[in-house]
């Protein structure tokens, strides 16, 4: 985290944020309703990592989360992803998982 805003520079490069800026960091979105709840990043595109979603019901075991849809779309110069996931849980949590290539 070079610019101590709590974002690792990995996960700032990946979402198309500047490391070294601390008022350039990039944050995931999570929405809810009744049916789905919706997980929202940017990607640049042109960054060799990756972003996996991970879930888990109680914060100290995760697995990969399955969204029922995934739709991506250009926003400038990144790629917008939203994952859609139906409620069918009681609770579940979510990250992002940051690797790079």
């Amino acid at each position: 985290d070079s610019d101590g805003d709590g974002a690792t520079d990995l996960q700032e490069f990946v979402m198309g944020g500047d490391p070294n800026d601390p008022d350039d960091t990039p944050s995931p979105i999570l929405t809810s309703s009744a049916t789905e709840v919706l997980l929202a990043y940017t990607l640049d595109p042109f960054v060799a990592g990756t972003a996996r979603i991970l879930e888990s019901p109680d914060l100290s075991s995760w697995s990969n989360a399955v969204p029922a849809q995934v739709l991506q779309q250009p926003q400038g110069d990144l790629l917008l992803i939203e994952a859609h996931f139906p409620v069918d849980k009681p609770q579940r949590f979510f990250r992002l998982l940051f690797e790079g290539q």
